[in-house]
């Protein structure tokens, strides 16, 4: 099955995430409903993995600290999440992953 992965970098305006989010919803809607999906955010600070099986948005964070380093840490250049956590298939968690991203928020400032 296809897999699209959206990656969303939250140190934007919050009016730059809301258009984000905009487009999300618009792509989503035009994806076939057998392919798989999957949602990362990223900021300075962290990277996030949203667990789609739950209707209740959640993100498993892998936190960046200021010298590179990943906590919890990386073995082998690696950061172990499974899969089956991470990605769904379209037509079973759509109003999981419309859920998911109707939570973005920006961390930048207005406008």
């Amino acid at each position: 099955h296809p897999i699209y992965l959206f990656a969303v970098d939250l140190s934007g305006t919050r009016d730059t995430i809301e258009a984000v989010k905009t487009a999300l919803l618009q792509s989503l809607d035009a994806l076939p409903s057998h392919v798989w999906v999957g949602l990362i955010i990223c900021s300075s600070a962290k990277i996030g993995f949203y667990d789609l099986r739950s209707s209740i948005p959640h993100v498993l964070n892998v936190k960046v600290r200021s010298d590179g380093s990943c906590f919890p840490s990386m073995q082998h250049g690696r950061i172990s999440i499974s899969l089956d956590r991470i990605l769904v298939p379209l037509h079973t968690a759509k109003e999981n992953i419309r859920s998911a991203i109707d939570s973005l928020i920006g961390l930048g400032k207005r406008g």
